[in-house]
């Protein structure tokens, strides 16, 4: 049971956003680090306007548009409950 609880607590401070924080986990929130909803995104969309008014950031546009991209969902030492979900280019 303690194990879990551990592995809550590092899902919860380190992969988990929160909508309270502006996007940011706890983690970037206590160690001033940079939050990653600020860096450069990817965008699949070739026409997409760089400066959307409906996307909060608002980022630089990482690379080139209409990239492929794959959603790549993880799971933190196994445990199907504790997702780690990430977007990355497409080989």
């Amino acid at each position: 049971m303690r194990r879990e609880i551990a592995l809550y607590v590092i899902w919860h401070k380190q992969h988990r956003p929160s909508q309270a924080l502006g996007g940011r986990t706890p983690l970037e929130v206590h160690a001033g680090l940079p939050p990653a909803n600020a860096s450069p995104r990817l965008e699949p969309r070739a026409e997409w306007p760089g400066e959307a008014p409906c996307a909060s950031p608002q980022t630089e546009i990482r690379g080139r548009r209409s990239r492929k991209l794959a959603l790549v969902v993880g799971y933190l030492e196994g445990r199907r409950h504790l997702p780690v979900i990430e977007l990355q280019e497409a080989a």
